[in-house]
């Protein structure tokens, strides 16, 4: 894509969940967390707060439950999920479940009833096979590997296929703002261009680009310093991050109640969605926006987890 306009209306539509409404009927959501979008336009939507994922179809009011149990019960066993927090769809609509509060990554065919475990031991460890509070994934499937953002262990694990031991490719130091360390990641993007992460590092309130085999970070946007802030540098607990296909790069900057589009190489963000620190129900503002994706046209699809909704806002 070239010379691409990039600006979308200000107000969301409401795609998936109710107004004012967080139960567990096929039309409603509870703290939706993450939100992806198939070629199809499929939506796949973490409702964490009803232990499941749901797929709506293209224009569709209501949702199916994919994985987890459709009357929003958690749990520890198989078919049950705790507090998912992120979801990766390949093409035939398996899944990859980061299922947060039970510290396993999960595999999840198409149309199956259980899932399997990847790694995770169902406690909190800092073992290899252990994770504590994953919170996200990227996939590279030329060498069928799976990342995981290790929240509560400050680092970014590796797991080849059917191997539930990993290898610390990032962080692992403790929580802290020094380039070797990060503190509770949770967005995760597996750049195969630059053969590099990057990572939404929550807790020092940054994105940092972490090469594949580097024992530190260069920052991307944010704080060097783990300092949160309101300005146009600045960002307040990013959750997830995308890219678009010329290398710009979009944050849920969720306690600043924004989406913010930085442009390629730039560290001054652009508000695109939402107000920067009003927190309303109306289609113009978000509530802890949690994470982000585009479709094949841009338009622009936000998890907007405490208004318990997924708005859409449209490229013109």
């Amino acid at each position: 894509m070239t010379n691409v306009t990039l600006r979308w209306k200000p107000e969301g539509i409401t795609v998936a969940g109710v107004f004012n409404s967080s139960s567990t009927g096929a039309d409603e959501l509870s703290v939706p967390v993450y939100v992806t979008v198939n070629y199809l336009n499929n939506m796949f939507i973490v409702d964490s707060g009803n232990h499941r994922i749901q797929k709506y179809l293209r224009n569709a009011t209501n949702g199916s439950t994919i994985a987890g149990m459709s009357n929003g019960a958690g749990g520890t066993n198989l078919y049950s999920l705790a507090w998912p927090s992120h979801v990766i769809v390949d093409p035939n609509e398996n899944l990859c479940i980061t299922d947060r509060v039970n510290h396993r990554l999960l595999s999840w065919k198409y149309n199956a009833s259980v899932g399997k475990i990847i790694t995770g031991t169902g406690v909190p460890g800092n073992a290899t096979n252990q994770l504590s509070s994953p919170r996200s994934a990227a996939y590279d499937a030329s060498a069928d590997i799976y990342f995981v953002a290790d929240a509560n262990n400050h680092r970014i694990m590796s797991y080849a296929f059917n191997v539930t031991s990993g290898v610390l490719v990032a962080g692992g130091n403790g929580a802290g703002s020094n380039n070797t360390q990060l503190n509770i990641p949770c967005g995760l993007y597996f750049d195969k261009i630059t053969n590099s992460f990057l990572i939404a590092n929550e807790g020092s309130h940054s994105v940092v680009r972490w090469k594949f085999g580097a024992s530190n970070w260069t920052l991307l946007a944010g704080s060097s310093l783990g300092i949160n802030g309101v300005t146009s540098t600045s960002l307040n607990w990013p959750g997830h991050l995308t890219l678009d296909p010329m290398g710009n790069m979009y944050v849920a900057d969720s306690m600043n109640h924004r989406i913010q589009l930085f442009f390629n190489g730039q560290s001054i963000g652009i508000t695109i969605a939402g107000k920067t620190g009003v927190a309303r129900k109306n289609a113009s503002l978000l509530y802890v926006p949690l994470s982000i994706e585009l479709d094949n046209q841009l338009n622009l699809y936000v998890a907007d987890a405490y208004n318990n909704r997924v708005q859409k806002f449209l490229r013109y």
